[in-house]
């Protein structure tokens, strides 16, 4: 019988093999869990291009209660600073936390849940839509990011429209104002048409007032009639 020859893996191997796990294990850690290799973003870029959410549609699903996507901004801290004073109702995070997939991973955890993004404005925006749809998240882009959104909705002056005097655009602009400003609880209602939630409550109860009045100088009237009628 012959013997079976022993087949021996030279010792260099070994040790370059190992060596090079060590490495890749050390240089992933530091690098908070990205990727060595970096995905091509540019297909991912051109399909959300071609599915973006206006400011118009963002503010009618919010302000209708609808909550089966995330709203997602990454702008600098400072900015997410100065966007705060003005809305909370739109998730702002440092721009810079995008560097690490781990911080991605354990932030938006259902992978399943749409996320609609944005940045300062579409472009940087973009960028942070495509990473996140190479990691597998369904990513909707804010068509103009925050910037445009800020000066379609959330300009100071919006709070003085007359609701009485506004058109449907001047209606939109105030409902917004009020919902992302939290300076009318009313219209948060879920499912309540948000350009008829921008009315102002004063303004109706003043307007029932007046009605009751006329009302009762109506039935006044009506009696002092009567009882002349009776005296004659």
């Amino acid at each position: 019988m012959k013997e079976q020859q022993k087949v021996s893996i030279p010792r260099f191997f070994i040790i370059s093999a190992l060596g090079l796990g060590i490495l890749l294990s050390v240089f992933g850690f530091a690098n908070g869990d990205n990727p060595v290799i970096r995905p091509d973003l540019k297909s991912y870029a051109s399909k959300i291009l071609q599915n973006q959410v206006s400011g118009d549609q963002l503010a009618d699903w919010m302000i209708k209660g609808k909550r089966n996507f995330e709203v997602a901004g990454f702008r600098t801290q400072a900015e997410c600073k100065e966007q705060a004073k003005i809305t909370e109702e739109l998730n702002c995070y440092d721009v810079k936390k995008l560097e690490d997939i781990g911080w991605i991973r354990k932030q938006f955890k259902n992978i399943s849940m749409p996320i609609i993004v944005y940045g300062n404005q579409s472009e940087d925006g973009l960028e942070t839509a495509a990473l996140l749809a190479s990691l597998g998240y369904s990513v909707k882009l804010l068509d103009g990011g925050f910037k445009t959104f800020e000066n379609r909705f959330l300009q100071p002056q919006f709070s003085n429209i007359d609701p009485g005097e506004a058109d449907e655009v001047q209606l939109k602009q105030l409902a917004a104002y009020r919902y992302f400003t939290d300076d009318d609880p009313l219209i948060k209602l879920p499912g309540q048409k948000w350009t008829i939630a921008a009315l102002d409550t004063n303004d109706v109860g003043i307007e029932e007032e007046e009605e009751g009045q006329e009302e009762g100088e109506e039935e006044e009237e009506e009696e002092e009639e009567e009882e002349e009628e009776e005296g004659c």
